[in-house]
Parts: C-alpha cells; sequence; structure tokens
C-alpha cells in the first residue's frame, strides 16, 4: 500500500509538473506571438516615420528649390535685358562697319583693282604652271624608281649568269685537259 500512495504521490507530481509546464508554454507562446506583433507595429510605424520624414525633406527642398526658381528667374531676367541689349548694339556696329565698308569701297582707286587682279591672275596662272611641274616630277620620280628596279633586278639575273656561265666554263675547260691527257 505504501508503494501506491508513494505511486499516487508521483503521479500527482508529474500531473502538476505537466500542468505548470503546460501554463508556461502557453505564457511563453502568447509572449512570443505579442511580441511579433509588436514588431510588426513598430516596423509599420518605422516605414511611416521614414515616409513622414522623406515627405517633410521633399516638401522642404520645393520651398527652398521655389525661393532659388524664383531668384534664378531674375538674374535669368537680368541677363536676358543684358543680351538683348548687346544684340541691339552688335546689330548697330554691323551696319556702321558695312556702312565704312561702302565708303571705303567708293574711294578705292579703281587702278588698284586692276593691278590687284592682275597680279591675282599672274599668281594663278604661275600656280597652275607650277602644280602641272610637280605632277610630272612625280610621275618621271615613279618612271624613275621604276626603271631602277627593273635594272636592280637586271643586274642580278645577269650575275647569276655570269656565276654560272664561269663555272660551266672551267668545267668544260678541265673536262678536256683529262681528256686530253688520259
Amino acid at each position: 500500500m505504501l508503494a501506491e500512495t508513494e505511486l499516487d504521490r508521483l503521479k500527482a507530481k508529474k500531473q502538476d509538473a505537466f500542468i505548470k509546464k503546460q501554463t508556461l508554454f502557453r505564457e511563453c507562446k502568447d509572449i512570443k506571438r505579442r511580441i511579433d506583433d509588436l514588431y510588426s507595429e513598430s516596423r509599420q510605424i518605422f516605414d511611416e516615420k521614414a515616409y513622414a520624414y522623406d515627405e517633410m525633406k521633399r516638401l522642404e527642398k520645393k520651398d527652398r528649390n521655389e525661393e532659388d526658381a524664383r531668384r534664378w528667374h531674375d538674374e535669368a531676367r537680368k541677363h536676358q535685358d543684358i543680351y538683348e541689349l548687346l544684340e541691339q548694339k552688335i546689330a548697330e556696329l554691323c551696319k556702321e562697319k558695312e556702312s565704312v565698308k561702302r565708303k571705303v569701297d567708293s574711294m578705292k582707286p579703281k587702278k588698284y583693282s586692276d593691278e590687284f587682279n592682275r597680279a591675282k591672275n599672274a599668281f594663278r596662272c604661275a600656280k597652275a604652271r607650277y602644280e602641272s611641274i610637280q605632277g610630272e616630277l612625280r610621275a618621271a620620280r615613279r618612271e624613275r624608281d621604276r626603271k631602277k628596279n627593273e635594272f636592280e633586278v637586271a643586274q642580278t639575273e645577269y650575275s647569276e649568269a655570269e656565276v654560272n656561265y664561269c663555272f660551266e666554263l672551267r668545267n668544260s675547260k678541265s673536262m678536256k685537259k683529262r681528256k686530253a691527257t688520259t
């Protein structure tokens, strides 16, 4: 009987331990779920915070950009006014230059223009003759180089023929001497 009460006691202890373990397991699981939920919520809040920060910076830049844009627009307007003034001055100077050029042309003596034209024509003729002679000179040089190459080839062929002839002549004389002595 003592053994049965000991078994009952151990069984009750085991049952209490199981209940305690299960309770703690559920509490751990609940805490883990709560942590996961809090983590998800914190990520969502972090994303919202980042978006709000980016939006704040974008709007801040937009306000700074609008001020810059106004300032640059005013600056561009000043430059445009200066540009238009310079364009007007350039047009006036071009008209004045043309007027002065017409006056100078009208004052040139006719004799100077004729002399210039004769000199220009003489230059053109001399230039044409020079270019013609240069063409003939280039052609003559090419012909010279071609003939020089042909000569060198002929010289090589002659030298080879002369060596061969001398060799054969010596052989022939040598053969005649042998026949004569034998």
